[in-house]
């Protein structure tokens, strides 16, 4: 039988949960904020569109919680959205394993992860609260 390797699994049913996260789940699970936003911008919002001047509580409907949040000087505010994926290697290795009497040394064969990198795959420029300017990277996600 072979061994359930859990971080592969936790990643993949975080992967999952953000993928449930859509408008309409936000809006149910935000109605103060949903109604807190201008009757003029919720339908972009309800199909995940932002447009130029909708203020944070928008975004956050449309496109979810930002992976990462950038403040400058000059009173923007930039959110970027990324996901993490793993770098794998692959080969023949060979090492001792375990301590004590219950040690050994063995070789295996197979692909290992060996970190993890971040690939950006939107972002969104606020100016005095207000969106200016925004990016979605084609073909990722």
């Amino acid at each position: 039988m072979k061994p359930i390797h859990t971080l592969p699994l936790l990643l993949a049913l975080a992967f999952l949960a953000n993928c449930a996260s859509t408008p309409q789940t936000r809006i149910q699970a935000n109605p103060e904020i949903y109604a807190s936003i201008p009757d003029s911008q919720k339908a972009k919002v309800q199909t995940g569109q932002i447009a130029k001047g909708m203020g944070y509580n928008a975004v956050f409907i449309a496109w979810g919680r930002p992976s990462g949040v950038k403040s400058a000087s000059d009173d923007s505010e930039t959110w970027i959205y990324a996901y993490s994926y793993p770098i794998y290697s692959s080969g023949f290795y060979y090492g001792g394993y375990g301590y004590g009497r219950r040690c050994g040394w063995g070789g295996w064969v197979g692909p290992v992860v060996i970190g993890y990198d971040t690939r950006i795959y939107a972002k969104v420029v606020f100016k005095h609260g207000r969106v200016t300017y925004w990016e979605r990277l084609s073909g990722i996600r």
